[in-house]
């Protein structure tokens, strides 16, 4: 059908009934038939989230990107704080970091009181290794969860970049505070594997000096000996 109503009513249908490949065939009609429709276009680019989501392998990342470009769109239509995040959503999941943070920031200045944002902000910058901003967005977002399982998403993702940054027992802590008893247990474990890795190194650094010694010792011997007749 040409009416852009049909397809976006049948496309609605059909996310809801966890058909994602139909919503999104239907509601790219919609859409290419009334781009200016904000509901429509927001209802396509939640369902092109969804099927990223659902997505294995290579195509996961097109699909985002797929997402990204809609959800451009939908902001620019209406850029609004429910828009930007999912933009921001679509750019994370396409690995477009940089934008993602932007765009986290812009739906920040629309929401301040919200910690979606910075924990968001928090994931792009753990995604491209950049952890001491990471850190420093997701402590800025902790305040501002109220819920415990929200707090304990922020810890979670601290716990994980603590272990990048080699902050073992920050780390454990995070983890701890996420009633995360895995996380805990695994860096327990690589905590016990450092101090065995460091107790290795001073051991072998003992028996350098050691042997240095010992080489010295012979060489003064032999140096203070008299010369053979």
């Amino acid at each position: 059908s040409n009416d852009a109503n049909l397809q976006f009513q049948y496309g609605a249908l059909a996310l809801n009934s966890g058909d994602t490949r139909a919503a999104v065939a239907a509601l790219e009609k919609a859409v290419r038939l009334d781009p200016k429709n904000p509901e429509r276009v927001k209802l396509y680019v939640q369902a092109l989230i969804l099927g990223a989501r659902e997505t294995a392998g290579g195509g996961k990342e097109q699909g985002y990107r797929k997402a990204a470009e809609a959800a451009r769109s939908l902001s620019q239509l209406q850029p609004t704080y429910d828009n930007l995040l999912l933009l921001g959503e679509a750019q994370l999941g396409a690995g477009d970091y940089d934008a993602a943070v932007a765009t986290f920031g812009q739906a920040g200045g629309k929401n301040a009181g919200d910690w979606l944002p910075l924990f968001y902000a928090g994931q792009a910058y753990t995604a491209k290794e950049s952890y001491g901003p990471a850190v420093d967005s997701l402590q800025r977002a902790l305040p501002k969860a109220a819920k415990a399982d929200d707090k304990n998403r922020i810890w979670r993702q601290l716990g994980f970049v603590y272990e990048k940054q080699k902050n073992l027992d920050q780390a454990k802590q995070a983890y701890q505070n996420a009633g995360d008893p895995a996380g805990v247990a695994r860096v327990e474990q690589n905590i016990e594997i450092a101090k065995n890795n460091q107790l290795a190194i001073e051991e072998e650094k003992k028996l350098a000096e050691l042997k240095a010694a010992q080489e010295a010792a012979r060489k003064a011997i032999q140096d203070a000996a008299p010369p053979p007749f």
